[in-house]
């Protein structure tokens, strides 16, 4: 989930934004940086929601759907790039929307969700290696995408695409729900080996 949360491209738009919308067809640098502004507005709004609503939704609904309308819009961000009638503006709507479901699933959903799955004597550790998963894949996704941005913005943003669609795969198979349950009711959960599909308890 941690190497999901930094491959699927929320550091490339979060830092590049400028970059891309100027790429795009922006006219100048300074509505490419109040472009950035605003992603960070609404990362900053829709994380606000997310903590308010998770506990309602569920980690696994809101784990599901964000990635699949991070990976369409990924997929529109492509198009964008690889396409001469597309407005510079559906291409920024993309990228707003994409901040818009990251911060409300996979932002927090990945830091609750492994916080959580783990049985108490291993938690500590285990989160210690979650935590150096995300950094690495966090300094390898930065490292490589400016490489790969020179190379093809299509194919970049065609792989974001198709790994946040791995995501959706990956929680739909192996991500249980934990909404509502306590430690001991994961731990027991894990324990006796149910579909990992089905809510727990």
């Amino acid at each position: 989930i941690m190497i999901f949360s930094q491959i699927t491209g929320m550091n490339a738009i979060y830092m590049y934004t400028p970059k891309l919308l100027l790429a795009v067809g922006f006219k100048t640098k300074a509505s490419a940086l109040l472009a950035m502004v605003i992603v960070g507005l609404v990362n900053f709004g829709t994380t606000i929601i997310a903590v308010c609503t998770i506990d309602k939704l569920g980690r696994r609904l809101l784990m599901l759907m964000a990635p699949l309308g991070m990976g369409i819009c990924m997929l529109i961000i492509a198009l964008g790039y690889g396409s001469e009638w597309m407005s510079p503006m559906i291409v920024l709507a993309a990228i707003l929307l994409f901040v818009f479901f990251f911060a409300i699933g996979v932002g927090p959903g990945a830091w609750l969700v492994t916080s959580e799955i783990y049985p108490t004597k291993v938690r500590g550790r285990a989160m210690s290696i979650c935590t150096f998963s995300l950094w690495v894949s966090s300094f390898v996704a930065n490292s490589v995408f400016p490489r790969f941005l020179e190379w093809s913005r299509v194919t970049t943003f065609g792989l974001f695409t198709l790994a946040c669609f791995a995501m959706v795969i990956f929680v739909f198979t192996c991500v249980p729900e934990t909404k509502g349950m306590t430690l001991e009711q994961i731990e027991e959960y894990w324990r006796t080996g149910r579909n990992k599909r089905k809510r727990i308890g």
